[in-house]
């Protein structure tokens, strides 16, 4: 391992594992504006369904090189989450930062939550769960912090697509009982997708990924970021500005996080762990 770390902290390691990616580079522009009808549209849909869905809103383009990079990564047995030691999933800030400007006010952060999937035949994504809970949700009803996943490839019923409970569906959501418990069966909705698209939901909402059929069309390839407001206290630390990306070592750090912050969702083998410590403790981010 400590031959493999010596090689990671190489940007160029990286840049010759996978050519189609950058690093080092800016961030991007939004992939939209969000328009009166549209910001009526996400904050009812966050107030009576507690999630969104916005087909086909980023440019095709980098979505391809992050589905080959993570092609890459998988050949050489380096767990999916690596992508983001790139730009390109960490563009997603700005890609969406009018979504999330209307959603969460203009001066919200990145909170170091992120993660990447790759769903193939037989697999499945995490279980049903509430990412955080009720204490994320505003009096108002609106959330404090939320999720946003983007399908880097279409993402179907056959290869695992995001499943979901709505709010206005969950008789636990109006208790705020955080158990996780799909009582309404009928009322699940599932959530395909096609590459590009932009999927947000609050840290409340009963959601899971589904499970890949064995010869599905190809692989469910997707990323994950989580932001909170800016008026609030930080849920976690260290929050990030959302239209600067983190310097190179700051990722290794952020990726080392990670893989313990998520550990409950995947069992991870003990040299993964170990690994993720050994990240923290070379790329401290605190």
């Amino acid at each position: 391992m400590e031959e493999w770390l010596e090689c990671a902290a190489s940007p160029d390691y990286w840049r010759a594992l996978c050519p189609e990616l950058t690093i080092g580079g800016a961030q991007a522009a939004p992939a939209l504006e969000v328009d009166d009808p549209l910001r009526t549209r996400l904050l009812g849909a966050m107030l009576e369904d507690g999630y969104f869905v916005l087909p086909s809103v980023v440019d095709p383009a980098p979505m391809a090189a992050m589905a080959a990079a993570v092609e890459h990564l998988s050949d050489a047995s380096i767990p999916t989450s690596f992508l983001f030691v790139y730009d390109q999933p960490w563009q997603t800030s700005a890609w969406a930062g009018s979504i999330l400007a209307t959603i969460l006010g203009a001066d919200f952060r990145v909170v170091p939550g992120v993660w990447a999937w790759r769903v193939a035949g037989g697999e499945r994504g995490w279980e049903p769960h509430r990412e955080h809970g009720f204490e994320r949700i505003l009096p108002s009803g609106m959330p404090a912090s939320l999720s946003l996943w983007i399908p880097i490839t279409d993402a179907t019923p056959a290869n695992g697509c995001i499943y979901c409970l709505p709010a206005h569906a969950d008789p636990l959501y109006t208790q705020h009982n955080d158990d996780v418990e799909v009582t309404e069966p009928q009322a699940v909705r599932a959530l395909p997708a096609p590459a590009g698209s932009i999927l947000g939901w609050n840290h409340a909402l009963i959601h899971w990924g589904g499970c890949a059929d064995l010869e599905p069309p190809g692989p469910r390839v997707s990323i994950n970021l989580e932001y909170q407001r800016g008026d609030v206290a930080p849920f976690e630390r260290p929050l990030l500005d959302p239209w600067s990306l983190p310097p190179f070592e700051h990722r290794l750090g952020l990726l080392g996080l990670q893989f313990e912050h998520y550990a409950g969702h995947f069992d991870p083998p003990p040299e993964l762990l170990a690994m993720a410590a050994a990240l923290r403790e070379r790329f401290p981010i605190d």
